[in-house]
């Protein structure tokens, strides 16, 4: 990412003005962030820089989502259907997430552990399908 983006994106957060989203753990941060128009007026959803943001303030609440743990949701959808989903429910973060939690039981798993599993078996998968 050059300076300029670097910059345009800065001037986008700072406005949001997000301390107290990220201190009460706000799900909505995640589109408030993704949601971003540049100086040239072209709309962009940068979803997966928004998780890594709120992840990297509160790293044990947000849980990352990027390519891999696309994959990993995807391959566990395929084997056990717990949610007939599209590309878009996936990108609803809140949504997501209670899904995959409720269906495998893992309300009692930190939203730390879960990130590190998502993103290792994510990583994992990618592996052998390369």
């Amino acid at each position: 990412m050059d300076e300029g983006r670097i910059y345009e994106m800065t001037k986008h957060i700072l406005k949001l003005n997000i301390d107290k989203d990220l201190q009460n753990k706000s799900l909505e941060l995640i589109s408030k962030i993704a949601d971003f128009t540049n100086q040239k007026g072209e709309r962009k959803v940068l979803y997966s820089f928004a998780t890594k943001y709120c992840f990297f303030h509160n790293p044990s609440f947000y849980i990352i989502y990027d390519s891999f743990v696309e994959k990993k949701l995807k391959s566990l959808n395929n084997k056990d259907k717990f949610y007939d989903f599209a590309q878009k429910d996936i990108k609803d973060y809140a949504k997501f997430m209670a899904i995959f939690k409720s269906f495998y039981g893992l309300e009692a798993f930190s939203n730390r552990e879960l990130d590190h599993f998502l993103w290792i078996s994510g990583k994992e998968l990618n592996k052998q399908k390369a």
